[in-house]
């Protein structure tokens, strides 16, 4: 076959390695943007709890998981604050905290990220 092209590429594998470290950098960066993002979301949840002891304002933990990270309060109760109960009306403070500030956790993410590209 006269009509066939043949064509290589030689370094393949060090673009490849290149790639791989990239990558590797981005995830770190994003890991990085998320803890960032879940502390602020940390400190406006806070900012928002209803304070009777202040245990519950203590009690809010940012725990990285396998795919981005929790924010939120330990306390059992924090749930029924949040969403009522058939005696007591709702005080949520965790919905409004993240609605209020989902930009400020995006920017956070996106900046972390951008910094790891080139």
């Amino acid at each position: 076959m006269s009509n066939v092209f043949e064509f290589r590429i030689e370094g393949i594998e060090k673009v490849k390695a290149a790639l791989d470290r990239k990558h590797m950098q981005i995830v770190v960066a994003a890991t990085k943007g998320l803890r960032e993002a879940g502390e602020l979301l940390k400190g406006e949840i806070q900012a928002r709890a209803p304070v009777r002891t202040g245990a519950l304002r203590k009690s809010v933990r940012v725990i990285e998981t396998q795919n981005g990270c929790a924010v939120g309060p330990e306390k059992f109760y924090a749930r029924f604050l949040e969403f009522g109960t058939s005696r007591m009306s709702a005080r949520p403070f965790i919905r409004p905290a993240f609605e209020e500030s989902k930009e400020k956790l995006m920017e956070a993410i996106a900046k972390a990220v951008k910094g790891a590209l080139p």
